[in-house]
């Protein structure tokens, strides 16, 4: 997971009115976090995905994970990622990079000791 691009590196000036995350499990999962950063991968296809919303997007991802909505993770990934809330390991949601193409997926990986979390395609893995 090298070779990562700051959230600071664009800057969309349009955000999504729909941010706010309904039925949190948890809340603050991130409260440790210190880096959040997007793959240069991971920019380039939100950037195409959203045009002029990608970074409202990689901020409502960031809301829906920080609530412990890990997004399409089985049964038993959601029960390790609630595990590892707890524990400190790494944390792993997956998204649908787009409503209209739900099959191309998105990840949010935060790292063991929870101090980065970043935001990247699976082949950036």
């Amino acid at each position: 997971m090298s070779n990562v691009v700051s959230l600071d590196d664009y800057r969309p000036n349009q955000f999504s009115k729909d941010s706010a995350v309904t039925r949190p499990r948890f809340k603050n999962v991130l409260k440790r976090m210190n880096i959040g950063a997007v793959t240069p991968n991971a920019v380039e296809q939100l950037l195409q995905a959203h045009e002029t919303t990608a970074r409202a997007y990689v901020e409502h991802l960031f809301a829906r994970f920080d609530s412990g909505d890990w997004g399409d993770v089985c049964e038993e990934d959601s029960k390790i990622n609630e595990e590892s809330v707890s524990d400190g390991s790494m944390v792993m949601g997956v998204y649908p990079i787009h409503q209209n193409t739900p099959d191309v997926k998105v990840w949010l990986v935060l790292d063991g000791g929870h101090e980065t979390a970043t935001v990247l395609m699976p082949e950036d893995y």
